[in-house]
């Protein structure tokens, strides 16, 4: 897991485009605002966070991860597999 699948988390909670986070200070920038917390910080806060989340199974691999999912659609934004 790297810190791209919290900037996915991160840019679907705060409904922020793929066309604003071209700027790259764009998502940190919003993510400070909304919560005040620096976004490494929160990165950090996040996979300390993803051992207390369901299990979900992967459908094409078979494995088991533990996941935060998305509220659009059925697929995940930060995961690390279950052990």
């Amino acid at each position: 897991m790297d810190i791209f699948d919290f900037e996915e988390l991160a840019a679907e909670i705060l409904d922020v485009t793929y066309e604003q986070r071209e700027d790259e200070d764009f998502l940190p920038t919003e993510f400070y605002k909304k919560f005040g917390i620096d976004f490494d910080t929160a990165y950090v806060f996040a996979q300390s966070l993803l051992p207390h989340t369901q299990i979900v199974n992967s459908g094409l691999q078979g494995k088991q991860y533990h996941a935060f999912l998305s509220k659009n659609g059925p697929f995940t934004l930060m995961k690390s597999e279950a052990i």
